[in-house]
């Protein structure tokens, strides 16, 4: 009973972890493509 729960929560552990990874890329690609954009823009100016 307590290795299932265990196993279960060290499971949870590595989704949240996962998760928190991909949030930050989503963040630092975004801040990247409007950094871009903004070169871009002022390259086409």
């Amino acid at each position: 009973m307590m290795d299932e729960f265990y196993g279960f929560q060290k499971k949870n552990i590595y989704t949240l972890y996962i998760f928190q990874l991909l949030f930050c890329v989503v963040i630092i690609f975004k801040y990247l493509c409007s950094k871009l954009l903004i070169k871009i823009d002022f390259i086409k100016r």
